[in-house]
């Protein structure tokens, strides 16, 4: 496993020395780094991608998932509500950001998020739907 690992990243790092704008394989690598504890180098793919594909949302999503993770949830919220402006209907997005807003005790706004993200149909609404719950729990 860890060799199979090993070499969808060499894939990966060499796809990107290629092509530095190919931002399915920052995506790639950022989600490695993330699960070899490298957060900063998984932040530079994140920037790499944000920097060729400026309106690409899951990047932003990653960049907040990173401070979020860290407890630095004002950060976190900027980023998430960056990837939220660039595409509302990512489901990633807004459960990071109603997450963040939960954690920032902005219970009413989580609320919203996930609301209004369930009722247009965003996609694993059942996800949304679960920390929907979650969010209303802590109200209680």
């Amino acid at each position: 496993q860890v060799g199979r690992w090993q070499d969808n990243k060499r894939l990966l790092l060499d796809t990107v020395a290629l092509n530095p704008a190919h931002y399915q394989a920052h995506l790639g690598l950022s989600d490695i780094y993330l699960t070899e504890g490298n957060e900063l180098k998984a932040a530079e793919h994140y920037l790499e991608i944000i920097k060729h594909t400026p309106a690409f949302a899951p990047a932003y999503a990653g960049l907040g998932k990173i401070p979020f993770d860290l407890g630095h949830f004002e950060r976190a919220e900027h980023f998430f509500r960056m990837a939220y402006e660039r595409d509302s209907n990512d489901w990633l997005a807004t459960l990071g950001l109603a997450r963040t807003m939960a954690q920032l005790g902005k219970l009413e706004e989580a609320q919203s998020l996930l609301t209004d993200a369930i009722a247009k149909g965003v996609r694993n609404s059942n996800v949304l739907q679960a920390e929907l719950d979650r969010v209303r729990a802590l109200e209680r």
